[in-house]
């Protein structure tokens, strides 16, 4: 058991120090093309602003610190798993993890929705995330379910910690399995 205790104390140490690169990491995906499509209608929310290298957040706690409950759970906000949708009005809001986050893609009126890499803590286009479904990691709700930027990065992660590796669409599809809807 202490062998294991000791690969999660290390595993822990690991995502600590990657997740204090956050601002690094966020201003490197905000310059991106497919950043710039997806975060377009938050500039006008003023969540994101233009840079002259790019996009980025104007504050990376900004989405959590808006909004203290989860809009599906009522669950406590947490800066590593936040995932955020904006609706057709132009309002957004924030739900606590990646499981609440599939469940709220199905509100009606739906735009855009943003998703936080588990291990960098970037955010990531929900559309283009990789879903780890069902791993033994429990941050939030059950079942647990983490987003990636990286299928390489998820799938070293499922190694360690199992569960199944989805598009956004397949981990829908399971979340709605599983709730026998």
């Amino acid at each position: 058991m202490t062998v294991f205790a000791d690969f999660q104390q290390r595993f822990s140490e690991s995502i600590q120090g990657r997740l204090r690169s956050l601002a690094e990491g966020l201003r490197a995906y905000f310059a991106t093309p497919t950043a710039a499509v997806e975060t377009s209608p938050w500039i006008v929310d003023e969540a994101v602003a233009r840079t002259d290298s790019g996009r980025r957040p104007v504050s990376a706690m900004g989405w959590v610190e808006r909004a203290r409950q989860c809009l599906v759970c009522e669950g406590a906000m947490k800066e590593r798993t936040v995932f955020v949708i904006q609706l057709q009005d132009g309002s957004h809001r924030s739900v606590c993890c990646p499981h609440c986050g599939l469940l709220a893609l199905d509100r009606p009126g739906v735009r855009v929705a943003l998703a936080t890499d588990f291990i960098y803590g970037r955010i990531i286009s929900a559309r283009q995330a990789i879903y780890l479904v069902g791993s033994s990691v429990q941050i939030c709700c059950t079942p647990s379910v983490l987003c990636f930027g990286s299928r390489e990065e998820a799938r070293r992660f499922q190694a360690g910690f199992g569960g199944y590796l989805c598009s956004l669409e397949e981990a829908r599809a399971e979340l709605k399995e599983l709730r026998g809807s």
